[in-house]
């Protein structure tokens, strides 16, 4: 036993070195690299880099109109429990969450299918159950409470 032992602790001792010789190689190879970048001529920007960086700005307006847009677009309060209580009112034989997204803008449009999920998730064990299967149901009573005022 005490021959494994010395036999295990020098093959440790040879992994630490050659770690070691590798992290040193690893250093000074990077070490080497930047001082090569570092003395590296500087190259003129060309055309193409000119084009994009006029067309940048554009773009970033672009996408912030576009996200401004995603922002505004919230649907009321209150409508996605709304909905998710209708869509698994009519379907008593349970639904996935799947199934319940794939629905979703026949029922209300404005609703973000993401929302769906974390609205199940939330009111679970509340207003919603879920079987073994992944399956949606509505918690007893909830039905007739829940969807009452729908239009």
């Amino acid at each position: 036993m005490k021959e494994l032992d010395a036999v295990i602790a020098a093959i440790r001792e040879q992994i630490d070195a050659a770690y070691q010789r590798g992290f040193a190689a690893g250093a000074e190879d990077m070490r080497g690299r930047i001082l090569q970048l570092a003395q590296a001529e500087v190259r003129p920007r060309s055309a193409l880099a000119d084009m994009f960086a006029h067309q940048q700005p554009a773009q970033a307006r672009r996408l912030g109109d576009i996200f401004g847009e995603m922002n505004a677009k919230r649907a009321p309060r209150g409508s996605v429990g709304r909905m998710i209580n209708q869509i698994l009112a009519e379907h008593p034989e349970g639904l996935i969450i799947a199934e319940v997204e794939g629905l979703a803008p026949q029922y209300d449009a404005e609703v973000a299918i993401k929302s769906i999920g974390n609205e199940l998730r939330r009111f679970e064990g509340e207003r919603y159950r879920r079987d073994e299967r992944g399956k949606w149901f509505l918690a007893s009573g909830n039905a007739e409470k829940e969807t009452a005022g729908m239009p």
